[in-house]
């Protein structure tokens, strides 16, 4: 039996049947003529897709729900060089054939090894205190498989299985070497309270997102977020360590509302401390490095294009470096910025 194409390895003219996909999303809109179509977005492992169902819309969109699983049948065409599925057939599969963990994007790093890195990062602390609550974080079952499993983020950044721990032990990666730079110049900073943070400082998101079939807001997600929800759950977890102490709580639980650096990115409080600065630079950069890497057009093989969609979240659009831009033709620029060679060529 021939192996089913994922959808990043689809091209224009494929010919796909009966063809198994996660619905993400499903829209029933009308033409300019008039005429009821469907709008799917649908995903695999390996990214998303849209799809069109043009014919008996209104019959197929009572056939399944967002975040079922479906069968479909039909071509891949190109439209404005983005590639659909023009849908001919539909038919909903039962969750009970399905394994969940192959329509779900992952890491591309052994967890094995991120479990490894976090606790070197957990055994290199010295502060005793600090030491045993996340210890006890990263042992309690409950806590930790959820940590371990968790996107980052439900579309902007590392949005795949094991996101939040390649995300957190990078921001604290990051926070190690800026602690070098720093200690350098004899800067009084807290290396096992800011390594602490980056490990912590996203943990809430377990609790913030619900990643079984797809990646989507929990209610509490929804009404809370995940930064007071991490607070919530650092300071849960310090009550059971015997006299934890009351300013390295409160030191800890700083450096998890402040993370987002702003009020009005979610942040109940703004960063006061070294620690809490550097944390929240750290965050930043690598949240804003990963959804670049994950945006910029050569994630779709073959293109030519240079320039991503617009991102929300830089408030611009990103380049594609990956494409030889000595291929890209900008009309006849390059032709006329030759005046400087004909003015020489006038007075010689």
């Amino acid at each position: 039996m021939e192996k089913q194409k994922s959808i990043s390895e689809l091209q224009e003219n494929d010919i796909l049947t009966n063809t198994l996909f996660l619905v993400q999303k499903k829209t029933l809109a009308v033409s300019r003529t008039n005429k009821p179509y469907l709008s799917i977005t649908i995903s695999d492992k390996t990214g998303l897709l849209e799809a069109r169902v043009w014919e008996r819309a209104d019959y197929f969109n009572t056939l399944f729900e967002n975040n079922d699983y479906v069968k479909l049948s039909g071509t891949v065409v190109s439209f404005q060089g983005i590639l659909q599925l023009n849908t001919k057939f539909i038919e909903k599969v039962d969750d009970s054939q399905i394994n969940p963990a192959d329509f779900l994007p992952s890491s591309e790093y052994d967890e094995s090894d991120m479990r490894r890195s976090l606790f070197e990062y957990i055994d290199s602390i010295e502060n005793i205190n600090i030491k045993k609550l996340l210890r006890f974080i990263f042992t309690n079952k409950k806590l930790s498989e959820s940590y371990f499993n968790a996107p980052a983020g439900k579309s902007i950044h590392h949005a795949f299985i094991h996101g939040l721990m390649e995300h957190s032990l990078s921001v604290a990666s990051l926070c190690d070497n800026m602690l070098q730079n720093y200690q350098q110049l004899a800067i009084p900073i807290d290396r096992d309270l800011i390594i602490a943070g980056a490990l912590l400082h996203d943990i809430g998101k377990i609790y913030e997102l619900d990643f079984q079939k797809s990646f989507q807001y929990t209610t509490e997600g929804q009404l809370v977020g995940h930064v007071v929800l991490g607070y919530q759950i650092m300071v849960d977890a310090s009550y059971q360590i015997v006299d934890f102490p009351y300013k390295l709580r409160a030191h800890l639980g700083h450096l998890i509302l402040s993370h987002q650096g702003k009020l009005e990115f979610g942040s109940p409080k703004t960063p006061m401390t070294i620690e809490a600065f550097i944390l929240h630079t750290a965050d930043e950069l690598d949240s804003k490095i990963n959804m670049l890497v994950s945006n910029i057009p050569h994630k779709e093989q073959g293109t030519r294009r240079v320039w991503s969609d617009y991102l929300k979240s830089i408030e611009n659009y990103a380049a594609n470096t990956y494409l030889d831009l000595n291929t890209v033709k900008d009309s006849d620029i390059p032709e006329r910025r030759r005046y400087i060679l004909d003015f020489d060529d006038l007075n010689s």
